[in-house]
């Protein structure tokens, strides 16, 4: 009997469960990595708002470098129309500065980013479109945020360290605000005075 008693007490003493201690700890563990598991979501889910706009503002750096391209193919401005019209004694048609993105209706002569004349922009803020709750793409969103600046300037050979005249130089900046700091994509180009 005495033995079957040993056995039982040495029994209870194997199955002893957690202490209190213990379940604290792993309780703060649980905590830590459930911490870390959230901020890792927020991280993830503010990177793919980044990544919007960094799209978009890429989308509209090489919309703005197409547009140059496509007046100068199309005939409608000259080569000596293709600068900022800033520029002292300049023809160029072109804005100077930041200024804010303006939607450009494709059944007009308007040019992306020229400011006076025939083929100067609208006054509509650029929007994007989103789809409704129908799934059609019928809502604008406004690209408020989004600046663009429009550099035109002579190519300088780096051989010969001359301007050559029959080509320019041509840099398209779209700007936007990522937690109140300007964040900018450029694209660059060369357009020559022969199609």
């Amino acid at each position: 009997m005495k033995t079957l008693k040993n056995n039982l007490t040495q029994q209870r003493e194997r199955q002893k469960g957690f202490t209190l201690v213990e379940a604290l700890i792993a309780a703060v563990i649980l905590a830590v990595g459930l911490l870390a598991l959230l901020a890792m979501f927020t991280t993830a889910l503010s990177a793919t708002q980044y990544a919007q706009q960094d799209l978009i503002a890429r989308q509209k750096a090489r919309e703005g470098l197409e547009a140059i391209f496509s007046a100068r193919d199309d005939g409608k401005i000259g080569f000596a129309q293709i600068d900022n019209s800033c520029t002292v004694g300049a023809t160029g048609i072109f804005k100077c500065g930041w200024d804010n993105l303006i939607h450009v209706d494709s059944d007009t002569d308007q040019i992306m980013g020229v400011d006076t004349g025939p083929f100067a922009e609208g006054a509509i803020t650029d929007y994007m479109l989103v789809p409704d709750s129908t799934g059609g793409l019928n809502t604008q969103v406004p690209l408020d945020n989004f600046q663009r600046q429009i550099i035109i300037g002579p190519y300088t050979n780096p051989t010969t360290g001359l301007n050559d005249p029959n080509l320019k130089k041509v840099q398209v900046t779209v700007r936007y605000l990522r937690n109140r700091r300007p964040v900018d994509y450029s694209v660059y180009g060369y357009v020559s005075a022969f199609n």
